[in-house]
Order: C-alpha cells, then structure tokens, then sequence
C-alpha cells in the first residue's frame, strides 16, 4: 500500500513515542488471554462469600439447636442462596485488566495523536459514541442493533462542526456482529436545498433509495445523470433538486470521491445543513487483534484517509455554497 507523505511523519512519530510500551501491554494482555489467570480480587471475593455463607449456616443451626426448632426450608433456601452467589463470583475467571489497559492505552495515546495530526480543534472520547437519532437521520441502510464509540467532535478550521464515531450493529437475537462502519455528521453554516444521496452503483441499493421516496415523488424523477462515465460507473446520484445537486458536485468534488473510492467503500448524504459519510469498515479499534503488531500501519492509515476525506470533502462543499448563488437560507 502506498502511503501520503505527511501520514508517514506522522506515523513515525507515533512509532518512535509509543511502540515499546503498546508493545509490552499487547504481550501482557495476550499471555492472560491465552494462559488466563485468577485474579486476587476475584479470589478474594469468592473465598469472603464462602465464609460468609458458612458462618451463616453455622450460626442459623446452632440457633435451632437451642430453640429445639428445626426448620429445613431455611437452611435449604440459606445452601442454595450461598452456592449461587459462589457461583456467580465464579464467572469472573479472568483478570481482564491486561487487556483494558493496553485498549486504553493505544485508544488515548496512538488515535488521540493521529487525530491531532490534523491541527484541527477537535477532542477525542473512545467511551463515548453518536446518538442513534443521527445516524437515522442520514437515511442509510440499518443492518442490526445500534451501538457506538470512539467519538470526535469539534469545530473546523472553515466553520463547520464535525462529529464521528465507529458504529457496531449487532444482530437483535445474539451477539454476532452484522456490520462496522465510521460514521461522520459535518454541519455546515448554510443549508442545503436539496436532499442528495450518493450511493454504491448496484441495483440493491436502488431499492434502498426507492423504498425511502416511494411514497414521495416516482423513482426515475431522483436519478440525477452526472457529466462523467467513470463517475456513474461507481456511483449513483439521487436528489429532490437536481439544479442545486449540479451545482454541489463540482469538478472537484467529483474527483475527490473519485479518489477516495480507491481506499474504501462508503456513501453520502447531503441534507438541510448536514453532510453524513459511512464508511464501511472491519472492526477498527473495537477489537484489537492481540496476535498482530500493536501499530498496524495499514490500520491506521485507513482511519487517517477517512478523517482526511470528511474534512477535505466539507471543505469543497462549503466553499461550493459559499460560491454558488442558489437561494440557501
């Protein structure tokens, strides 16, 4: 894979500060992944309950031994009650903590510096995500139930505000991941009068689109044809004004989605003031991969280029609305 310039210092330095200390916590987290063990707190707790639930029982026999009053129920309810709570300590197996700290660490180190690299006024969470409401206002496809994290959000240097985060759906009847995206929301000063949506040239997500306006307006009035062979052969494009959809999708514009396509798969909605981009990806940082380096070059760079993307894109756009007379309130 070839790689920008300003990536490449900026993945040296992240190298140089951090690669023996992420090192050090992906080999401690990895030794307890595969030869877990107890944790002292863990044993702590079990072995306090147990006694507990011993002197209980002692002290609930000796008391019917003076009263001459035995009462099997509640020394058979006060058994199984201790065995369950033993039980229920015995779950947690493992000290996880290895593993929490090198997520952190690289999360709060190594994302936080990349992020920075921008020089952009923005702040980084990884506990926290985008709320559902949003990412349902983009009008893009749902494949299972919603989580999120990883957050950044600020301020551009052109105006706009910026929010984005790694989206996880999960299937609503287990835990099996059905879909990763990262999904950003830029904000724009003026509004856009038109809804446009760019969409992966394929004949499923025609149905996508024509399921959200089939009760509108018909079908073929939203294709938007674009003065470019290669541009369609990607891409459709769909709006409810195809004047302003024309003037939005400069040269520039083209050739930048153009370029982008060649990393990754993604869409774009363009709606009131708000532009969304999901881009489809493997899990990112949700999962660290405990076998592999810690500092995945390719993995990196593929967060670095969408970043990048979002931002050069809301800058084209804004200064296409800033340039172009249409009536934008």
């Amino acid at each position: 894979m070839k790689y920008d310039e300003k990536f490449e210092q900026v993945y040296k330095k992240i190298l140089d500060e951090n690669i023996k200390r992420l090192e050090y916590s992906r080999n401690e987290a990895r030794k307890e992944l595969h030869f877990p063990t107890i944790s002292t707190e863990s044993m702590m707790k079990k072995i306090f309950v147990m006694l507990m639930f011993f002197l209980i029982l002692i002290i609930t026999c000796f008391l019917c031994y003076c009263f001459n009053y035995w009462c099997i129920e509640i020394i058979l309810i006060e058994f199984f009650v201790g065995i369950g709570a033993v039980n229920f300590l015995s779950e947690i197996k493992t000290n996880v903590l290895p593993y929490k700290n090198y997520k952190r660490r690289f999360k709060n180190r190594v994302i936080r510096e990349l992020i920075d690299s921008f020089g952009e006024k923005i702040n980084y969470s990884y506990r926290t995500g985008i709320y559902e409401k949003k990412f349902q206002d983009s009008e893009f496809e749902r494949y299972g139930k919603f989580s999120s994290e990883d957050l950044i959000s600020g301020t551009l240097k052109n105006n706009c505000e910026i929010q984005m985060s790694e989206i996880i759906e999960k299937s609503f009847y287990n835990s099996y991941v059905n879909f990763y995206s990262l999904f950003c929301i830029i904000k724009t000063p003026k509004l856009f009068d038109t809804k446009l949506y760019i969409r992966k040239n394929k004949e499923e997500s025609k149905s996508i689109i024509k399921k959200i306006f089939e009760r509108k307006t018909e079908y073929s009035e939203l294709k938007v044809n674009i003065d470019s062979q290669e541009f369609e052969e990607y891409f459709d494009v769909y709006a409810t004004d195809k004047i302003i959809a024309m003037q939005l999708l400069t040269l520039d514009i083209l050739e930048l989605i153009m370029e982008f396509r060649k990393e990754m798969n993604f869409e774009v909605t363009i709606k009131n003031d708000c532009i969304y981009i999901r881009s489809i990806t493997e899990s990112l940082f949700e999962e660290p991969d405990l076998d592999t380096f810690s500092l995945d070059k390719d993995l990196l760079y593929r967060y670095y280029k969408i970043i990048d993307f979002s931002i050069r894109l809301s800058n084209l756009l804004v200064k296409t609305i800033n340039e172009t007379e249409y009536d934008n309130k």
